[in-house]
């Protein structure tokens, strides 16, 4: 699940062990659909609700945001933003973490150029059967 996912890379960034009043939660989702033109302001409305969520509340938010409350955020908008090979490698390799950094090595050019994912020994895998 996408949410797990995010959840085990930001759990770092959170904020403190105690979850937010609802209303604090309904503030920064009007924040987002607000700003769902704006990538600034949305960008800053993920921010604070990275510093005030638990990583309970987090993986709730994750999933409310990413089922599209008219944000326009959405799985595959996320890892478009990564790269346009991203969500492929993702489904091929589960790990968040891998697919950021193959990104940023510029190894998912050759994914995206329409090369078969990668499997490497002692990783994770997904196989379509």
């Amino acid at each position: 699940d996408f949410a797990t996912v995010a959840l085990r890379i930001a759990e770092p960034r959170l904020g403190g062990g105690t979850d937010p009043a609802i209303g604090d939660v309904n503030a920064v989702l009007d924040d987002l659909a607000a700003a769902a033109a704006d990538t600034s302001a949305r960008d800053r409305a993920l921010a604070r609700a990275l510093r005030m969520l638990s990583p309970r509340t987090f993986v709730l938010f994750i999933r409310i945001v990413c089922k599209d409350i008219g944000v326009g955020l959405r799985e595959g908008t996320l890892f478009a933003s990564i790269h346009p090979a991203a969500e492929t490698a993702f489904r091929a390799c589960g790990s968040l973490r891998k697919v950021c950094a193959d990104a940023h090595a510029g190894a998912l050019d050759a994914l995206a150029a329409g090369a078969a994912a990668p499997i490497a020994l002692f990783q994770c895998a997904r196989p379509m059967l």
